[in-house]
């Protein structure tokens, strides 16, 4: 069977050619997530215009140069008013449907991840839009893009996904990267998809519930309770191998039950914490992999060495209508 990165990202900031945007403050965090070298590096394919097609080609060789047959690469819709319009100035990530959907056409390993914001005025022709071209889930990350998932108004979106069997890939837990209001950290609760499940939409909770930060809300309870009651519940790995979520591992090694309800994701291109982690691999494996750039192959190769089962890598297949 197929094995499957269910949770890639990528990004931009050159309007006319991508059509992707980041804010100023966007940028800045992004920067001081960076290591040195790679914010040199980001700034100046920034001043030479050359910082969209740097980041496609280095994505395009991870996936390349890595263990997995596909990986969903995921759009990232904005903010929008109360009118259903993009609000430029409230949104600080954007990747339009279009630009993932046409990397799909570039690289094979490429799986078109949409993202629609359920709100918008033309949410529905969108959806069918992006279905028609290839997209195989759509995603979500409510605490950024300004919406609650429980508010009712989302319950016509909710069925089309149920009725057009597409899996809904959410943010669950505490957002770190993408900038956002922090009142709005509560969208994040796995309990407020709800009406999602109860509407038959196969959700997967990207990472699990889980934050990781100092004095961050922790979901990972709420997501085993919603997946016990729901056998459409889904949580992906996402990011377990970074810092913020190394903690998590040894609960979800030797669960009696959550691996048949886990799904294989990277976060790249956020790379793993090797020091944190080497204490459950090896420090040999983890110092093996620092000679490698590529996150896609050193977050497989931790969760490998952590002992998961098969199914997890290749779970996103049935659940994409893949394989």
């Amino acid at each position: 069977m197929s094995t499957f990165d269910i949770h890639v990202h990528i990004g931009g900031i050159d309007r006319r050619t991508t059509g992707c945007f980041m804010s100023h403050p966007q940028k800045i965090k992004l920067k001081k997530e960076m290591p040195g070298s790679l914010r040199w590096r980001f700034q100046i394919a920034e001043w030479l215009g050359l910082l969209d097609s740097q980041v496609k080609k280095r994505l395009f060789s991870f996936l390349n140069e890595g263990p997995v047959d596909y990986a969903v690469v995921l759009a990232m819709d904005g903010v929008y008013n109360r009118d259903g319009y993009l609000d430029e100035q409230r949104t600080n990530f954007y990747v339009p449907n279009e630009y993932v959907i046409g990397l799909a056409k570039e690289c094979k390993k490429v799986i078109p991840g949409a993202s629609i914001h359920p709100l918008r005025k033309e949410w529905e022709e969108e959806f069918e839009r992006v279905v028609a071209s290839g997209a195989r889930l759509i995603k979500w990350l409510p605490s950024s893009q300004g919406f609650d998932p429980a508010d009712s108004r989302i319950l016509p979106f909710y069925r089309k996904l149920a009725a057009k069997k597409i899996p809904l890939l959410v943010h669950t837990g505490f957002e770190h990267i993408i900038v956002a209001p922090s009142e709005q950290q509560v969208f994040g609760e796995p309990k407020r998809l709800n009406n999602a499940l109860e509407a038959g939409v196969t959700v997967i909770m990207a990472h699990s519930g889980t934050s990781g930060g100092p004095g961050e809300p922790e979901y990972w309870n709420d997501f085993i309770e919603l997946a016990r009651r729901y056998p459409h519940c889904y949580g992906d790995m996402a990011a377990f191998t970074h810092w913020t979520r190394v903690g998590i591992l040894p609960k979800i090694i030797h669960h009696d039950w959550v691996h048949e309800r886990l799904i294989h994701g990277s976060d790249a291109t956020l790379q793993p914490s090797l020091d944190q982690i080497s204490g459950l691999v090896g420090r040999d494996l983890a110092e093996r992999l620092k000679s490698s750039q590529n996150p896609i192959y050193k977050d497989w190769k931790l969760k490998k060495a952590l002992g998961f089962p098969n199914e997890i890598f290749t779970r996103a297949g049935r659940l994409l209508r893949l394989d």
